[in-house]
C-alpha cells in the first residue's frame, strides 16, 4: 500500500491502479479499483490531517490559545525570547561601504544607486539568526457534489495554502485547505520548535492582501519583517509597463522598463514613482495603467527592501521556494485539464505529499505516528 500511495502522489488514481493491476496481473473482480484507491488515499490523508490538527490544538492550548489565534491577549505563557527577542545585530553600513561604492560607481542615474542607509541597516547580517517563512496559496478546480445536466460551469476553487519554513538547517512545509488552518499550524510549529525565540522573523510573500492580514493579526505580539518577493515585483512592474508605456523602438521601451526596475532593485520606490510620473507624454500609452502601477508601488513601498544589498550578502530576495513547493504539493498533481477536487480529496492528497516532503510519510503509513515537534 505504501508504494501505491507514493505512486498516487505523482500520478492520477486511474494510472496508479492500471499500473498496479498490470504488474500484479490482477484482472476482473480481483483487480484494484480506482474508487478503492482514491477512497483509501483520502482516508489516510484525512487521518493524517486530524492527527496534525489534534497536536496543533494541544500545543496552542499549552500556550493559552484556544479556538482563535487572531487575538493573542495573554502572552504570560510565551517565553520571553519569543515576545521580546534579543536579535543579532543587523548589517553595519560601514562594513558595506566599499561594496556599495563599487555598485554605485557603474550607475549613472542617481535613482539606480544605493543611497538609503536605513534600508541597508535594516537587513539581517546572517541567515542563521533568522527564521524565514514563505507563504503562498493555490486554487484547484472545485468538484460539485451534484452535477446537473446542462448546468453552467462555475469557477469555484479549493484553495490550498502552502507555507515553507527555513531556519538554519531546518526546512519544513505546511499545507492546508484554508489559510486560517495553515497559520494556526504555523504558529504551533514555531512555538513548539522554539523557532521564535531570539530569532529574526522574516516573511516573504507575493504581496497578497489576505496573507499580509493574517501575518499582521497573528504575529502582532512580536517584531517581524515582511518582504515583497522580487520576482513578483519585477513581473508585476513589467506587466503594467507593457500596457502603459510606448516608445519609438523596442530598445527605447526596454530602456524605460530597465531603468524603473533598477530603481526598485535598490529599494528606491519614491524615485521609481517620480520617474514614471514624469515620463514624457510621447512615452505614455495608457495613463490609467500607469496610475495603477504607481498606486501599486505606493502600497508596496513598506515591503520593498534594498534587494541589491541582500543579493550581495547572499540573502533571500524571493519567495520562489514556496512556489516550488506549491507546484510539488498541489499544482503538479491536481491542476490538469478535466480534473476537479472535493475539499477533503484535495486537502488529503496535499497532506500526504507534504508528509513525504517532510520525511514523515513512511512513519505515518507504518506506525500511524507523526510529530509536529522536530527531533532534537
Amino acid at each position: 500500500m505504501e508504494l501505491l500511495i507514493l505512486t498516487s502522489i505523482g500520478n492520477s488514481y486511474r494510472r496508479t491502479v492500471n499500473t498496479a493491476n498490470m504488474f500484479l496481473h490482477l484482472e476482473g473482480d480481483a483487480s484494484l479499483k480506482m474508487t478503492t484507491m482514491k477512497d483509501r488515499t483520502v482516508s489516510i490523508g484525512t487521518a493524517l490531517l486530524r492527527e496534525r490538527q489534534r497536536q496543533v490544538d494541544e500545543i496552542l492550548r499549552e500556550y493559552g490559545i484556544d479556538d482563535s489565534i487572531e487575538d493573542i491577549a495573554d502572552m504570560a505563557s510565551f517565553p520571553l525570547g519569543t515576545v521580546s527577542p534579543k536579535l543579532a545585530p543587523n548589517l553595519a553600513y560601514e562594513g558595506m561601504e566599499l561594496a556599495i561604492k563599487a555598485y554605485n560607481s557603474i550607475r549613472e542615474n542617481s535613482g539606480e544607486k544605493i543611497t538609503q542607509k536605513d534600508k541597508v541597516c535594516d537587513i539581517e547580517a546572517s541567515p542563521y539568526d533568522c527564521c524565514y517563512i514563505s507563504v503562498d496559496d493555490v486554487g484547484v478546480k472545485h468538484q460539485k457534489e451534484h452535477r446537473e445536466e446542462n448546468a453552467v460551469k462555475d469557477k469555484k476553487y479549493v484553495e490550498n495554502t502552502v507555507i515553507h519554513i527555513q531556519a538554519g538547517e531546518i526546512s519544513h512545509c505546511i499545507t492546508a485547505v484554508g489559510m486560517d488552518i495553515a497559520f494556526r499550524e504555523l504558529l504551533a510549529f514555531l512555538l513548539v520548535n522554539e523557532l521564535l525565540e531570539n530569532k529574526r522573523l522574516i516573511f516573504l510573500t507575493d504581496g497578497a492582501r489576505n496573507i499580509k492580514e493574517y501575518i499582521e493579526k497573528i504575529f502582532s505580539f512580536r517584531e517581524y519583517t515582511l518582504i515583497l518577493d522580487w520576482l513578483h515585483l519585477e513581473k508585476k512592474t513589467k506587466e503594467f509597463m507593457s500596457m502603459a508605456v510606448k516608445a519609438k523602438s523596442k530598445d527605447e521601451k526596454r530602456g524605460i522598463i530597465r531603468d524603473t526596475l533598477r530603481m526598485l532593485w535598490v529599494g528606491n520606490v519614491d524615485e521609481a514613482i517620480s520617474y514614471l510620473t514624469n515620463l514624457k507624454a510621447k512615452n505614455v500609452k495608457n495613463e490609467y495603467r500607469l496610475k495603477e502601477l504607481t498606486d501599486y508601488l505606493t502600497r508596496k513601498k513598506p515591503f520593498v527592501p534594498c534587494y541589491a544589498v541582500r543579493h550581495m550578502n547572499g540573502l533571500r530576495t524571493s519567495s520562489n521556494i514556496v512556489e516550488k513547493f506549491n507546484d510539488i504539493l498541489v499544482a503538479r498533481r491536481q491542476k490538469h485539464n478535466g480534473m476537479s477536487w472535493s475539499v477533503d480529496g484535495s486537502g488529503a492528497l496535499a497532506a500526504i505529499t507534504s508528509a513525504k516532503m517532510n520525511n514523515e510519510l513512511s512513519t505515518w503509513l507504518r506506525d500511524s505516528r507523526i510529530s509536529i515537534k522536530l527531533a532534537a
